[in-house]
């Protein structure tokens, strides 16, 4: 799977998106299908590499272990050839933390962020095998 940046211009401006895709050429028809479907008046295709699926696990605490009362899951594609600033990130946006200070642990297969003032724990991981569809 790779992961492509779209760019359609048209009278409303520009709209970026990226995505997951098997070959540049599906990574073509969406971006050429999207620009008809808004009326846009161009399109660009990046191949940004090899994509992998972010892992968001979300839930709360109890004496400072994740407790499980409750869990809130997330995903989403990103190229794999990110940094670590940006997969935290990405990972911060999806769970509705962007902004919160969090302490940081990092492993060789995934993040674990602690907010300040929150009895929650957040663990990222990543599946490099994850087929899309």
């Amino acid at each position: 799977m790779e992961m492509f940046r779209i760019c359609i211009v048209g009278s409303f401006g520009s709209k970026i998106e990226e995505l997951p895709f098997k070959t540049r050429d599906d990574a073509v028809a969406h971006a050429l299908a999207t620009t008809k479907e808004v009326q846009g008046v161009s399109y660009g295709v990046v191949n940004l590499g090899e994509a992998i699926m972010l892992k968001v696990e979300v839930t709360d605490t109890f004496g400072g272990e994740a407790n499980y009362a409750w869990v809130n899951r997330r995903e989403q594609w990103i190229p794999r050839r990110t940094t670590v600033r940006h997969r935290i990130r990405v990972a911060k946006k999806l769970a509705g933390w962007t902004g919160v200070h969090c302490e940081k642990s990092i492993f060789d297969d995934g993040y674990t962020l602690r907010p300040r003032g929150l009895n929650q724990i957040m663990f990222i991981n990543f599946d490099y095998d994850h087929e899309n569809g």
